[in-house]
């Protein structure tokens, strides 16, 4: 077992953060685009206009961040 400094044991809890965040990303947008498809075949067989795609926002830094904060003060508090 390896002892970590704080700054090893933060840049890999904002890299836990990331991966998490871009998990729910990629998984938000994948079910939409389903859907979207699904949508777009049975508009096509009624000659009716699919619902135009609005994609989920890719996350920014910001929220990452925040991700990264929620699992430190979890981390934290429960030892």
């Amino acid at each position: 077992m390896t002892n970590k400094n704080p700054y090893e044991v933060r840049l890999e809890i904002l890299k836990m953060a990331q991966e998490l965040t871009m998990m729910k990303y990629q998984n938000d947008r994948e079910i939409l685009m389903n859907n979207w498809a699904n949508n777009a075949d049975f508009a096509r067989s009624k000659n009716e206009k699919a619902a135009d795609l609005a994609l989920p926002e890719f996350p920014s830094e910001q929220v990452i961040i925040e991700k990264a904060r929620l699992l430190n003060e979890y981390i934290s508090n429960n030892k």
